[in-house]
């Protein structure tokens, strides 16, 4: 996986209630998880600006 990559991943039993969004910078993995309401779709932007700071900064 490259740096600043995101790659949404289901970890559930029910998918469409829980999920994962993992960023991988430099030298660190951002994970973030997603519980209903709030879908993937909806939470995969916003971890990527999130991460945007610490791979603009090459942490």
């Amino acid at each position: 996986m490259q740096a600043g990559s995101r790659v949404p991943l289901h970890a559930s039993q029910t998918p469409a209630q829980v999920g994962a969004v993992p960023v991988k910078t430099r030298t660190a993995i951002l994970v973030a998880v997603c519980n209903a309401p709030i879908g993937l779709a909806e939470c995969i932007p916003v971890v990527g600006h999130l991460a945007d700071y610490p791979i603009s900064v090459n942490y």
